[in-house]
């Protein structure tokens, strides 16, 4: 593999011990929607065409070690290398900058790559905030992330009292992730002192005192905080659980022709996931038991809508013998169908009303979430897109346990007005 000046590769120290989340294995072996936190904050980068290369250093416990090389292997992190950090996060990062020479140079890579840094436990950084990241460090050789201070930061003397207040408008809240030109990085982690090696937190005051390039900093957005207590990790799991796709591959299924098919990619690219897109041709039972799967339906008519909701269930209960377990032979797999019809009869929405609450037991015993828009007149073409986008933006992504199936009804001015089925 080549890399070339626009390819970039990352470091994730994950050699933690744990000490303050007061548990074992380490939070980075914790599982958030059955997946390892390491895996989320691993893929969040793998999904990114011009990485190329992850560096993920381990625990120093063979245990431990094992561990993550197994997490590696059962979830196809194609582009991860494992060595083993050290005992402290600097010693680690280094390490893992030292791995990832060996790498280049056994590639015979001349370019000097961007490396971004990431915490190990920093699932939730976006696509976007990683290439603003990738790019700027192209220009400005080193770049960190920043958040607002949430709290005012004081100093004491010996005796614990208080010695001075900073002014919390002057100061922020260092973040990952960082990134460098791989040169400078490496070289600064070179000249540290073991001091710095063991005591040291912040990369990028090793790279401002050891290198020519004062730092550039970003803001960054309230997604790239870091499970530190298991408090954090009850936040964390909040977090996850209205994020339905969140970490895993999408597969979309929608008519080439549909007017939403060129947006879909960009909808979703920053949700933190892989969106394979596939002609409707395409759906097949199995397929809906393989992956995570949304499913569009455009264009129809109040008595085809019941007709492609009624064939999707049919499908599912003719792949299995007992359609009623179906979601215990998905797994943790989930099912969105969005279907758009249009009416010019308001009074045909107690019809719609009452097909859903029809169809609901199935529909949520199948595992199946359901959004369903009704355009109640004709609308144009850019309204009826806004059809698909908005609900798909407000629902698909923030999905509760308590509003599976959901309906909106859509104003000639485009507003929306949402609507929960209650099971039947």
């Amino acid at each position: 593999m080549s890399v070339t000046e626009n390819k970039a590769c990352v470091v994730i120290p994950a050699s933690g011990s744990g000490q303050r989340y007061n548990m074992h294995p380490p939070k980075q072996f914790e599982c958030l929607s059955q997946k390892p936190i390491i895996s989320h904050t691993i893929s969040a980068f793998e999904r990114i065409d011009c990485i190329t290369h992850i560096v993920v250093t381990t625990p120093t416990d063979d245990d431990l070690q094992l561990m993550m090389k197994s997490i590696v292997k059962k979830f196809h992190h194609k582009k991860v290398h494992l060595t083993k950090g050290a005992t402290s996060r600097h010693r680690s990062i280094f390490e893992g900058l030292k791995c990832l020479k060996c790498i280049l140079k056994s590639e015979n890579i001349v370019h000097d790559p961007v490396v971004i840094i990431h915490d190990g436990v920093r699932p939730f950084v976006d696509k976007n905030t990683i290439m603003d990241v990738i790019q700027n460090t192209k220009i400005y050789k080193a770049v960190g992330i920043v958040r607002p201070l949430v709290s005012t930061v004081i100093s004491v003397d010996k005796d614990d009292f208080l010695k001075e207040s900073l002014d919390r408008s002057l100061y922020w809240a260092s973040e990952m992730p960082q990134g460098y030109m791989f040169s400078l990085i490496y070289k600064a982690y070179s000249k540290c002192s073991d001091k710095e090696l063991k005591h040291g937190t912040e990369c990028l005051k090793i790279a401002s005192d050891y290198s020519a390039s004062k730092p550039k900093i970003l803001k960054g957005g309230d997604n790239l905080w870091k499970i530190t207590y298991q408090r954090d990790m009850a936040v964390a799991r909040e977090f996850v659980s209205s994020k339905l796709f969140l970490g895993h591959q999408l597969n979309v299924y929608i008519d080439e022709n549909d007017k939403t098919h060129s947006c879909i990619q960009d909808l979703v690219s920053n949700e933190n996931m892989n969106v394979l897109l596939f002609a409707k041709e395409e759906l097949s039972a199995a397929n809906l038991k393989s992956g995570n799967c949304l499913l569009f339906y455009s264009s129809l008519s109040l008595q085809s809508l019941e007709s492609n909701l009624s064939s999707l269930i049919k499908s599912i209960e003719n792949y299995t013998e007992d359609p009623y377990n179906w979601s215990d032979k998905c797994g943790s797999n989930n099912i969105v169908a969005i279907f758009c019809a249009q009416t010019t009869e308001m009074s045909s929405l107690n019809e719609v009303h009452t097909m859903l609450q029809r169809h609901s037991h199935k529909l949520l015993s199948h595992n199946i979430h359901l959004y369903c828009i009704i355009t109640t007149s004709t609308l144009s073409g850019s309204v009826f897109n806004a059809a698909y986008v908005k609900p798909f933006c407000l629902h698909s992504f923030d999905i509760t346990c308590s509003s599976k199936l959901i309906y909106s009804t859509v104003g000639e001015d485009g507003t929306f007005l949402s609507h929960n089925i209650q099971m039947s």
